[in-house]
C-alpha cells in the first residue's frame, strides 16, 4: 500500500485571495495550499480570524459541492477513459504523420516527485510505468481488492468502522482506503492512498483538465448531487443554499453509455 494520506480540509470559507501580509506567517506562500492538497480539490489560503494572516487552507465551495464534483469527474473518467488517459499521459505521436509531432505532455509530466514517495513506488505508479523504455503502460493504478469478509469484523473494529469510512471522510479528495499500518495488528488504523502521492496529484489534475469543461460535465454534476447519500458534510445552511448542488436541477440530460 502506498503512502498514507492525512487530508484536513478547513470547511467552506470564502475564496481567499490574500496579499503579501496574509502570507507573512503560518502559510508561507501562494502555492502552499495547492501543494498540500495531494490529489484532492485545490484549496486556497484563507484568513479565518481576520488578523491579516492566512492560517487555513480552505475550499472555495462547500464540502458537499467538492464531493459531488469529484464524483462527477470519476463518473466521466469511467465513461470516457481514453480522454482521461490522454490527459494523464498526453497524446501519442501518430507514426503515419512523420512530418508532424502530435505528442503532448500529460499531467504526469508536471506532477512533483518529491512528495515523500519512495523511488520504488515512483517507478511502479501510473506515471512511472508509462515512462518505461520497455513495455510502457498508459493507464492508472487499480484500487486495492475488497477486504476479505473472513477478517472484516476485526479489520474494521477500530477507529475505522467500515469499508466506506475512508471514502466518506475523503470529502471530495482522492479516494482513500482502509489500511493496517506497521506494525500490523489486523485492525485498520489509517486511510491510505492506493497509489503514490505523485499519481494522486497527476490523476486529479488530469480529471480537471479532461472534464471540467466537458460537454456533459453539468449533467454528471447534477447526477452526482442527486445521488449523494447524505447532505451532512458540516456545511453551513447558508453556504448550501448557494453551492452548485442547490437546488439540484433535476435529472438533466442523460449521460452517454460507457465507451
Amino acid at each position: 500500500m502506498a503512502a498514507s494520506l492525512v487530508l484536513l480540509i478547513a470547511g467552506m470559507l470564502a475564496w481567499a485571495v490574500p496579499g503579501p501580509v496574509a502570507l507573512a506567517q503560518g502559510i508561507p506562500g501562494p502555492d502552499f495550499c495547492a501543494n498540500q492538497s495531494l490529489g484532492g480539490p485545490q484549496t486556497y489560503p484563507h484568513d479565518s480570524n481576520g488578523d491579516g494572516v492566512a492560517d487555513v487552507c480552505s475550499l472555495p465551495g462547500t464540502r458537499r459541492e467538492a464531493v459531488a464534483r469529484q464524483n462527477a469527474f470519476e463518473t466521466l473518467a469511467a465513461l470516457f477513459p481514453e480522454a482521461f488517459i490522454e490527459a494523464l499521459h498526453g497524446m501519442v505521436d501518430d507514426p503515419e504523420t512523420p512530418d508532424v509531432d502530435e505528442s503532448t505532455q500529460g499531467t504526469c509530466a508536471s506532477a512533483p516527485d518529491d512528495l515523500g514517495d519512495s523511488e520504488d513506488d515512483l517507478a511502479n505508479d501510473a506515471c512511472g510505468r508509462a515512462q518505461r523504455e520497455q513495455q510502457p503502460e498508459r493507464g492508472v493504478s487499480a484500487p486495492p481488492p475488497p477486504v476479505d469478509p473472513v477478517v472484516a469484523d476485526v479489520f474494521f473494529s477500530g477507529y475505522i468502522t467500515g469499508p466506506d469510512w475512508c471514502t466518506n471522510h475523503s470529502l471530495g479528495g482522492a479516494r482513500t482506503y482502509a489500511h493496517d499500518s506497521e506494525p500490523k495488528d489486523g485492525v485498520a488504523d489509517v486511510c491510505s492512498l492506493p497509489y503514490t502521492r505523485r499519481e494522486a496529484v497527476a490523476r486529479q489534475n488530469a480529471l480537471v483538465a479532461a472534464f471540467a469543461d466537458h460537454p456533459v460535465y453539468e449533467a454528471a454534476l447534477t447526477l452526482a448531487c442527486t445521488r449523494l447519500g447524505t447532505l451532512d458534510f458540516d456545511d453551513h445552511p447558508d453556504d448550501l443554499a448557494v453551492d452548485a448542488c442547490n437546488p439540484p436541477s433535476g435529472p438533466g440530460q442523460p449521460l452517454p453509455t460507457p465507451e
